[in-house]
């Protein structure tokens, strides 16, 4: 079936959203284990565990969508309607009940400063196993059947109720910061500006959701009316829900200077390893001199090492100098004392090839 030129824009534009989704949480989770000790917080591991849900939608979620969009009969199959609805579910219940931890654990870090200090990682490990059980709870309800009420309990459950907790920390969150501007202790002060960034996560986090959930509830509560609302709009709300999958990153690089500073470090990082291994090098050596010579019978192969023994170096460089001399042919392996990293010119040499051994033999 042919695409109409939005249609393919569409594909292209999830290609892509794709590939930021998995580029950027995989930098988040990096940056986690392998960056600073300073990120090591307990909002970073809530972070850690939404930057998960949101790479799993990247995996499996929007090339799923991506295959319905491609092949419409795609929902025929009851299997795999099932398995689209459950991964949606479990990785969007994840994402918010994650954010509602990470709102819950800045209000205490900004209201109950010292017990916050005090807190062990144990509460934090338990509120992620929570988050997985109540969303893998939800995901398989959502095989058994999807009704009117069962979409109302969700609705309720995963969305409304986690955001009038999280409406709730930030009140206090706000009306703590309004104390701090009196009192300037550099420890708040440093809480809420953390806070300020969860704040707008949580933000484009129900402006990219709320829509979808409006139109799943219209969807079973005013079908005839939703028969006139346009096909685009949905194909709209839906992208704009797998979006946020990829938002949260630039966030981060924006707002928190730790992250970024991650960000950065393993970006030079890999850029600094690709450069080292496309590099060919030369370095000066002092050896002793090994002569070889080897019959070929087609043409003379002139093998130049600059380390001594190939065998016992750490790492060789060598050239090789190809020579035909009629039908007989030699091969000779030599090593020079005194090697400049320089190859001398021949006259009679047709090719010369300069390698660099990387590891011993």
């Amino acid at each position: 079936m042919a695409k109409t030129a939005i249609e393919v824009a569409e594909l292209l534009y999830l290609a892509i959203l794709v590939l930021l989704i998995l580029t950027g949480n995989s930098l988040v989770i990096l940056a986690f284990h392998l960056g600073s000790r300073r990120l090591r917080t307990y909002t970073n591991y809530f972070v850690v565990n939404l930057a998960v849900c949101d790479l799993m939608v990247g995996i499996l979620s929007v090339p799923l969508w991506m295959y319905v969009r491609i092949d419409a009969s795609a929902h025929s199959n009851p299997a795999f309607s099932k398995a689209f609805l459950a991964s949606d579910i479990l990785f969007g219940c994840g994402s918010i009940l994650s954010l509602t931890s990470i709102s819950i654990e800045r209000m205490v870090a900004v209201k109950y400063p010292a017990r916050h200090f005090n807190l062990t990682h144990k509460p934090v490990v338990i509120a992620i196993i929570i988050i997985w059980s109540l969303a893998s709870l939800f995901a398989g309800l959502s095989i058994l059947g999807r009704s009117r009420e069962f979409t109302t309990t969700i609705f309720v459950l995963s969305f409304i109720c986690p955001a009038l907790v999280i409406l709730f920390s930030y009140l206090i969150i706000f009306l703590v910061a309004r104390k701090t501007v009196a009192t300037t202790s550099s420890k708040i002060i440093k809480e809420v500006r953390v806070a300020k960034m969860v704040f707008i996560i949580i933000g484009l986090f129900l402006l990219c959701w709320l829509p979808f959930f409006i139109m799943n509830m219209l969807y079973f509560y005013c079908f005839d009316w939703c028969a006139n609302i346009p096909y685009w709009l949905l194909i709209v709300t839906k992208i704009l829900h797998y979006s946020n999958s990829m938002m949260n990153v630039i966030v981060y690089a924006i707002c928190s200077p730790d992250f970024r500073n991650a960000f950065k470090t393993l970006l030079r990082r890999k850029s600094k390893r690709a450069r080292t291994e496309s590099r060919v090098t030369l370095r000066p050596f002092r050896s002793r001199t090994l002569t070889n010579d080897i019959s070929c019978g087609a043409e003379e192969t002139n093998i130049t090492t600059c380390n001594g023994s190939p065998f016992r170096a750490k790492s060789g460089s060598f050239y090789i100098e190809r020579r035909r001399a009629g039908s007989a042919v030699s091969a000779r392996i030599r090593t020079h004392s005194d090697f400049n990293g320089k190859m001398s010119h021949s006259t009679d040499s047709v090719d010369k090839v300069h390698l660099t051994s990387a590891t011993p033999v």
